[in-house]
């Protein structure tokens, strides 16, 4: 399974391999709060709210999001946009 899918390639506006060498603080509007809300996430082994990407033109892009963390450690997330 890719890192990158197309589609949130095509929801921030880069080439695949752009994205590979991307990380959540590369994309995230306001960096700063990822650290904080990663360790909360991990913390309560849930997640879900608002979050605001940035698309490499440098627009927000506000997003929906769910997360789960299961017992064997894996992360699963789905996101929607407004």
């Amino acid at each position: 399974m890719s890192i990158a899918p197309a589609i949130v390639c095509r929801l921030l506006g880069y080439e695949h391999s752009e994205m590979l060498i991307r990380t959540i603080e590369n994309v995230s509007f306001h960096d700063g709060e990822v650290s904080k809300l990663f360790a909360e996430y991990l913390q309560r082994g849930k997640m879900d709210g608002e979050f605001v990407l940035r698309h490499k033109d440098g627009n927000p892009i506000p997003i929906r999001y769910r997360a789960f963390v299961f017992a064997d450690g894996l992360h699963r997330r789905s996101v929607g946009t407004h």
